[in-house]
């Protein structure tokens, strides 16, 4: 699909069932397909939808227990290690170093990186998930935990941008196709 598309960078501000992108800067430009992956944005270019964003905060370690530490997951978050590199990350809605440092005292945190979470009735027990639709020629997804999925979800949404469809994988389960 990238080399189907024209980059152009800007922020949007409203877009069209019909394929139109209005920019801040005024200009307006029109698209056989437009794809929208914005997380938190998403309500303000299509309205209202099923999710609610909270904080969410990425804290990086280094340290002694980060080395060859498993996987965490636990009430307050989740927590692995970062390859081979001797750092660790812990992920949590409340940001709280100082619970890390507890459990693994040898960890002094070395980054932070504030994002948000999605919370919705339709998301799994894990808060794994996705929705997506399509209004006319703009296709939408929003959903939380998505990075595993992100080399399925690319092929996925860009057969979506291609077509005038939604391909079944990404709506299996939903009634709001």
């Amino acid at each position: 699909m990238a080399a189907r598309v024209e980059i152009r960078r800007g922020r949007v501000v409203s877009l069209g069932d019909d394929g139109s992108v209005r920019l801040a800067d005024g200009t307006v430009t029109r698209a056989e397909q437009v794809l929208v992956c914005v997380g938190a944005q998403t309500p303000e270019l299509l309205g209202p939808v099923d999710v609610e964003f909270v904080p969410h905060t990425r804290f990086t370690y280094q340290g002694a227990d980060a080395t060859g530490a498993a996987c965490l997951a636990a009430p307050e978050g989740y927590g692995l290690p970062l390859g081979s590199t001797g750092r660790w990350a812990f992920g949590q809605e409340i940001p709280d170093p100082a619970g890390v440092r507890a459990l693994f005292p040898s960890l002094s945190p070395v980054g932070q990186v504030d994002c948000v979470s999605v919370h919705a009735p339709w998301l799994d027990a894990g808060g794994d998930g996705w929705m997506v639709w399509r209004r006319g020629r703009v296709v939408a997804l929003v959903g939380n935990n998505l990075m595993k999925f992100g080399p399925l979800l690319g092929e996925l949404l860009a057969q979506a941008a291609l077509t005038e469809g939604l391909p079944d994988e990404l709506t299996l389960g939903d009634a709001r196709r």
